[in-house]
């Protein structure tokens, strides 16, 4: 009996904090930096695979007041995501262009800035883990057109 009970709480600690085992949980993001409460905010969430920022895996949406936007993308697998915020002042729920350049503003996961050497965005430059010890992702708002 002792050793059955002993196995139980040992397999139950297991799957609890085992972060390397399959499960689900609710992904939160904190996001920050807002010029203003005007529009929305949008999450644009990517796995490893998906075309960035054309094709996202899942889209939230929500409210801006005080400047911030708390999001969540509830029964999301654990593993490797990336992550674009916008500040979606028009409402299309789209990243808008003009002259090849975003003209709304938009954060990234992993601190990664858009600039005038870094590129476009990858998964590999975006990525994060998110898991049961990691279910949050702040994300300010890092690239404002001039």
């Amino acid at each position: 009996m002792k050793r059955a009970v002993f196995f139980l709480i040992t397999a139950l600690c297991a799957l609890a904090w085992g972060e390397g085992s399959p499960g689900r949980g609710e992904l939160a993001f904190q996001a920050r930096g807002f010029a203003g409460d005007t529009g929305q905010a949008v999450i644009f969430l990517y796995r490893e695979g998906d075309k960035i920022p054309k094709a996202p895996y899942r889209v939230a949406v929500g409210g801006i007041s005080s400047r911030k936007s708390d999001l969540v993308f509830p029964d999301l697998p654990y593993g490797e995501y990336a992550a674009i915020l916008l500040h979606d002042i028009n409402g299309n729920q789209e990243i808008d262009h003009s002259l090849g350049i975003p003209s709304e503003p938009l954060g990234y996961t992993n601190g990664w800035k858009l600039g005038l050497f870094s590129g476009m965005p990858t998964f590999k430059k975006l990525k994060f883990r998110f898991s049961l010890t990691s279910p949050m992702q702040v994300i300010p708002i890092v690239f404002r057109k001039k």
